[in-house]
């Protein structure tokens, strides 16, 4: 495999050098850490090294968003074709801009944050470190309550890319950011699409963040996602994955500070042959900090997944309470899910409790539903809207979490729903208010 892929590009040495010792950690580090999740491990389904190098590739992309004054990002590949921080936004000192531009324009603030945990990495956080090519940057001043959501789309366009983005969300702020992945055009070739994304939290900042993944169906995707909490902040993980042939995700939640707090809840809805990996961590450090995950999985057809959990309380986080909670739902003999809760607690003045299951729609539901008058189709149908409806009730635009239910209604069905070229999702801020069948028929295309 060539080695980072902007090596050469002109970039300041802090980065190259921080691309090339990203690039070493990748090729040395196992794909599994943990022991207890070893065996589990695919590396078949992710040989990263067959995909080598991101791609290059423009995209002619209409210029819809002319004139657009709410926050957004809109990207594909390195290219950015949207970027509205908003005026009031710039006015109150907010950064909200692409990777690039911000490596250029805020060097120190990028590099303080990027270089934080690199002592950390894992392995797809070292592959995404030394290859990424753009991605998202927002800062939030200090005391700043940002009213309207901020949004980063991005379109993948069938070919290899990574995106590296950067959350700050200074002491005493607030804000709602919405992180959606789309394919165009129902692209399906194989490709690799890796994206990692880090949200730091000062002292008292609450951050809830909506994430949305839809990608093509041979795109084998990697998620990352790590926050970082100080004394008193909150960070709420509301995340729906649906995309891709196979997708490996990891969210971490790190309480380093006193009475920190993370909750953190996720959906995956695979049907046909996807191929789901998923890794979620509670890591307390400070004391009185309190975490809550809960994981939920429907299978479909062919379908499988392996859902894993870590509960990691230090010796220093006295008081702390913690909860993890993996459920998977089967829908046919052929689908496949695994639950794996892991506790690892070196204090005992803390609450950690866990709860795992993977079953079968269960008999006496289908029995009540269909003696009233309901199909049998409809009826599990109605069990999975059930199941995820918690969760879906948890993400706060309103308008991300109407596209959540109508995506779930489409996995049911086996219809793909794509973004068409040159019909891109609506941003109006009125989008919220837009009825589940006037959003799709307006804005999206049946395949």
């Amino acid at each position: 495999m060539d080695g980072p892929v902007l090596e050469s590009s002109g970039e300041a040495g802090w980065l190259k050098s921080f691309r090339k010792k990203s690039f070493e950690n990748f090729k040395t580090l196992p794909l599994e850490q943990s022991r207890l999740f070893a065996k589990y491990a695919d590396a078949g389904a992710l040989d990263l090294e067959k995909f080598g190098r991101p791609e290059k590739k423009r995209e002619n992309i209409p210029e819809r968003f002319k004139g657009y004054e709410g926050a957004a990002l809109v990207r594909g590949g390195d290219e950015v074709f949207l970027s509205s921080p908003g005026q009031e936004l710039q006015k109150s000192g907010v950064i909200f801009t692409d990777m690039l531009t911000a490596v250029e324009k805020y060097p120190e603030l990028v590099k303080k944050h990027l270089l934080s945990d690199s002592e950390n990495q894992s392995k797809l956080e070292a592959f995404n470190s030394a290859f990424f090519g753009n991605g998202t940057f927002l800062y939030v001043p200090e005391g700043l309550e940002v009213a309207n959501p901020l949004r980063s789309l991005y379109l993948e366009n069938g070919t290899n890319a990574s995106s590296r983005s950067i959350i700050i969300a200074d002491s005493l702020s607030s804000l709602v950011f919405m992180e959606e992945n789309f394919s165009l055009n129902g692209r399906n070739q194989p490709s690799l699409f890796t994206n990692f994304t880090s949200v730091f939290l000062g002292e008292g900042a609450r951050v809830d963040f909506g994430g949305l993944q839809n990608l093509g169906s041979g795109v084998t995707n990697v998620d990352i996602k790590k926050s970082f909490c100080e004394a008193d902040s909150h960070i709420a993980w509301n995340i729906a994955m649906f995309g891709g042939k196979f997708t490996k995700s990891q969210v971490d939640s790190v309480l380093k500070g006193d009475g920190s707090a993370a909750t953190d809840n996720e959906m995956i809805f695979a049907n046909e042959t996807q191929r789901f990996d998923t890794m979620s961590s509670l890591v307390h450090i400070g004391e009185s900090t309190t975490g809550k995950t809960v994981a939920k999985g429907v299978m479909k057809g062919s379908a499988s997944a392996v859902m894993k959990g870590a509960i990691d309380i230090g010796k220093g986080a006295k008081n702390s309470n913690s909860y993890l909670a993996e459920h998977a739902m089967l829908l046919g003999k052929d689908a496949k899910a695994d639950a794996i809760p892991s506790l690892e607690i070196r204090n005992k003045d803390v609450k950690a409790t866990h709860s795992a299951s993977v079953a079968q729609v269960g008999e006496d539901q289908m029995f009540y539903l269909m003696t009233r008058g309901l199909s049998e189709s409809d009826a599990k149908k109605m069990l999975v809207r059930g199941f995820f409806e918690p969760l879906i009730q948890a993400i706060s635009p309103g308008r991300m979490r109407e596209t959540t239910r109508a995506i779930v209604d489409l996995k049911w069905t086996g219809e793909k729903v794509v973004m068409p070229h040159g019909i891109l999702l609506s941003l109006s801020e009125d989008a919220e208010q837009v009825q589940r069948q006037d959003m799709f028929g307006g804005h999206y295309k049946y395949r």
